[in-house]
């Protein structure tokens, strides 16, 4: 099965309950995941490939301002109660992602 560093880290038990949550979902170079100030639904948990994190300053074009792979998870915010993300999101490298409800991960961690 396609793994994620992080959920590799859990306990078997917790990994089969967020893998039943989730589905593997396609991550399609240039794809916008979400813009910033709009409602947090995803929790993504990256197989292979990179999504860029990206922020707007002004009017200008979104930076990257940090990167996420296999080893992490985009989202977190959930876990300190946001309902947005701050950020944006778009696909830098193509490849595969586990993507889980946000309400279904506050569930599971908690």
């Amino acid at each position: 099965m396609n793994k994620n560093t992080l959920i590799s880290l859990l306990p078997p038990k917790k990994q089969e309950q967020i893998q039943a949550k989730s589905e593997l979902t396609e991550l399609v170079l240039s794809h916008i995941i979400c813009e910033a100030n709009t409602p947090l639904e995803y929790i993504y948990f990256p197989v292979d490939g990179f999504i860029s994190i990206t922020q707007s300053i002004d009017l200008h074009t979104p930076l990257e301002v940090s990167m996420i792979g296999r080893e992490g998870l985009l989202g977190s915010e959930a876990l300190r109660g946001m309902t947005t993300t701050p950020f944006g999101a778009i696909v830098q490298g193509s490849g595969s992602a586990w993507r889980m409800k946000a309400s279904d991960f506050l569930i599971e961690v908690h």
